[in-house]
């Protein structure tokens, strides 16, 4: 799940989907949790389950990915040539307030 994250992403719905799956599981099926998803993520030494928590996980993914996006030309992926050309794209044909006046 999470190389395919990697690789194109995870959806917000998918990732709550999954989240709430992942409690009930935990709690047995439980209609209400007993504890948050935080605490559930903290390690076990300082009270929690160790889960991963996937929200922080995803954010970290993107996080990487915009790193190696924004890495000088010299270092930078294949694939961000293609990235860079498609945000010049979209952001060139993008309406400002002065088009709509």
């Amino acid at each position: 799940m999470q190389y395919l994250t990697c690789a194109q992403g995870m959806p917000t719905n998918v990732e709550s989907t999954l989240t709430k799956h992942i409690h009930k599981f935990v709690w047995d099926g439980a209609s209400k949790p007993n504890a948050s998803m935080n605490l559930l993520c903290t390690p076990t030494n300082k009270g929690g389950k160790s889960l991963l928590h996937l929200k922080y996980r995803n954010e970290g993914i993107e996080l990487v990915w915009l790193k190696k996006l924004l890495e000088p030309h010299s270092k930078h992926p294949p694939w961000a040539t293609f990235a860079h050309a498609l945000v010049s794209y979209f952001s060139s044909n993008v309406p400002t307030a002065k088009d709509n006046a």
